[in-house]
């Protein structure tokens, strides 16, 4: 199993690497390059093993796991492995075994479980703190038909008149259009 130390160091660095990348500082490049030679003090951070990060299967979690790939291989020297795609359930249990050092996007709202058993009671999973994205599971309706139908502000007023969602494929029967089963949702 890996160390706490480690995620922990992952977290860290990943903060770090962020408030660098949204800067507005530069650099004057070094002559004769082209690229960008790693920060050597803080290769140590990383150490010889490979990070391995957690991807959720949505193309928002792949930006952010992309972007701190390519900072922590090409400004730490890191070597980075993603675990991609990684169920979103099933990534704090793999945080936990040490399958996996860390995920850069969790939504709270659908993880009470997980906080709890995992960082508040077995200590197995550090919470390294918000990254700054943020998000909030629910359900959303057009304005237009909220501004037709008023009742349908509130999940309670969904429990007539299912035709007004009617499709030419559900009849009269109406549509849910709800996330992957495999994500945290209250469907």
């Amino acid at each position: 199993m890996r160390r706490h130390g480690t995620v922990l160091a992952v977290g860290i660095s990943l903060l770090a690497l962020l408030a660098a990348a949204c800067s507005d500082v530069e650099e004057e490049p070094e002559a004769g390059g082209g690229g960008t030679a790693p920060d050597t003090a803080n290769v140590a951070q990383c150490g010889d093993e490979t990070i391995v990060l957690a991807v959720n299967p949505w193309i928002g979690a792949k930006a952010n796991a992309a972007v701190a790939q390519v900072l922590m291989e090409q400004q730490m020297g890191c070597t980075v492995e993603l675990e991609d795609p990684i169920a979103e359930k099933a990534q704090f249990p793999a945080m936990a075994d040490g399958d996996v050092d860390a995920t850069l996007e969790v939504w709270p709202s659908g993880h009470a479980d997980d906080y709890a058993q995992f960082i508040e009671e077995a200590g197995t999973v550090v919470d390294g703190g918000l990254l700054g994205i943020t998000g909030n599971i629910g359900w959303f309706v057009p304005s237009y038909v909220v501004e037709q139908n008023p009742q349908y502000a509130t999940v309670d007023g969904f429990k007539e008149d299912a035709d007004i969602f009617a499709t030419a494929d559900t009849g009269d029967k109406g549509r849910f259009l709800g996330a992957d089963t495999t994500y945290s949702i209250f469907d």
